[in-house]
């Protein structure tokens, strides 16, 4: 399914990763956050199915990835949530979790993350849970993972 989302200049197309965007999504988590593990197009494929990604247009490059995984009944999780650099503050990130959590078959169901960018989980709607902890190679880019989490509409009435 391909939906376009209105934008602040052009429409966002969303869609699940086909296998021809593997390769992109691959270099764009080298590009957005190079102290990821690397994953290969062979590791990405496993996972297909769970990949989505945003562009402007059908042939245009790949500004935006996540991964939206079903854990148990009524859970999900947002992993890797990757925006292009250059397309940072722009939106894009926002829009494509936005269509996720409202098209991607999480219902009625928790969403959780982990992440070091909990403004951008805020705004959607998530709140911290847990403790935070450190992790990555040593680095100035380091940061706390603060664990979030996002109840379904029912559950925060």
């Amino acid at each position: 399914m391909t939906t376009a989302l209105a934008a602040s200049r052009e429409p966002l197309l969303v869609s699940r990763a086909r296998t021809a965007d593997l390769a992109e999504v691959s270099e764009l988590l080298l590009r957005a956050v190079p102290d990821c593990i690397p994953q290969t197009v062979e590791q990405l494929w496993e996972r297909r199915d769970q990949i989505w990604v945003a562009r402007r247009d059908d042939g245009g490059p790949i500004l935006a990835s996540a991964a939206l995984v079903e854990m148990d009944d009524g859970r999900y999780e947002l992993r890797s949530v990757i925006v292009e650099p250059g397309a940072r503050g722009s939106g894009v990130g926002q829009e494509l979790v936005s269509h996720l959590l409202a098209n991607g078959g999480v219902g009625d169901g928790d969403v959780c993350c982990v992440t070091r960018h909990p403004r951008f989980f805020r705004r959607l709607g998530f709140v911290p849970i847990g403790v935070p902890w450190e992790s990555g190679a040593a680095s100035a880019r380091t940061r706390k993972r603060i664990p979030m989490r996002r109840r379904n509409q029912e559950m925060s009435r």
